[in-house]
C-alpha cells in the first residue's frame, strides 16, 4: 500500500512538474514585466522565453564604425537583477561579413566608462576592438545580427536603483569598418 502512494505521489509531481514546464515555455504563465528604467536609450525586456530568469537592455544611438564618437548618456533607475550587469559596444554586421580573422585586426579604440551621481567610476573598460571579447548573440531587432563586445570580467557591474549613472562612450575609428554601424548597450541578466 506504501509503495503504490509513493508512485501515485511520484506520478502526480512529474505531471506537475511536466504542466508547469509546458505554461512556462508557451509563456502561459508569465513573469512580471519590468519596469523601464528612467533617461536616455531604448529599454528592451529580455525576460520572455527565459523563464524564471528575467533580464533586459538599453540600447544607444548608433554611430558610424569609420568616424571619431563620443557621446555621454544618464540613465536612473536601473532594476536591480544582480551582478550580470554590463556595458558593450556593439557592432551590426546583418550579413555575418566580420569573420574571426577581421576580429583579430580590428583596430579601432573604445573606452566605456560609467559614472555613479558623486563621479565615481564604477565601470571602465578601454582598449583596442581586437582586444576585447566578440560574442555573437546580440539582436537588437529581429533579424538583425550583432556582434557584443565587451572585457570581462571589467565590464560588468551591480547597479542601484537609487542611483543616476553617467555612461561614457568614446571611439576612435577603424577605417577597415567604414561600412559598419556600432552603438553602446547596457543588458543586465540574470544567469541560470
Amino acid at each position: 500500500m506504501r509503495k503504490q502512494r509513493r508512485i501515485v505521489a511520484g506520478i502526480t509531481a512529474l505531471a506537475i512538474a511536466c504542466l508547469l514546464f509546458c505554461c512556462l515555455s508557451c509563456n502561459a504563465i508569465r513573469l512580471r514585466p519590468i519596469v523601464p528604467h528612467e533617461g536616455d536609450g531604448v529599454f528592451h525586456d529580455l525576460s520572455a522565453g527565459r523563464f524564471f530568469f528575467p533580464g533586459y537592455g538599453v540600447s544607444f544611438p548608433e554611430f558610424g564604425l569609420d568616424k571619431l564618437y563620443e557621446a555621454t548618456f544618464r540613465v536612473s533607475r536601473l532594476p536591480r537583477l544582480g551582478p550580470n550587469c554590463g556595458v558593450f559596444i556593439a557592432i551590426i554586421d546583418n550579413d555575418w561579413r566580420l569573420g574571426h580573422d577581421e576580429e583579430r585586426a580590428a583596430a579601432g579604440d573604445v573606452s566605456l566608462q560609467v559614472l555613479d551621481s558623486r563621479g565615481v567610476s564604477v565601470m571602465h573598460v578601454r582598449g583596442r576592438l581586437r582586444e576585447f571579447v566578440w560574442s555573437n548573440v546580440c539582436t537588437k531587432t529581429p533579424g538583425e545580427q550583432h556582434h557584443m563586445l565587451y572585457q570581462y570580467p571589467a565590464s560588468f557591474f551591480t547597479p542601484s536603483t537609487s542611483e543616476l549613472y553617467t555612461i561614457r562612450v568614446s571611439y576612435s575609428p577603424d577605417p577597415a569598418l567604414a561600412s559598419y554601424k556600432g552603438y553602446a548597450y547596457l543588458q543586465c541578466l540574470v544567469r541560470p
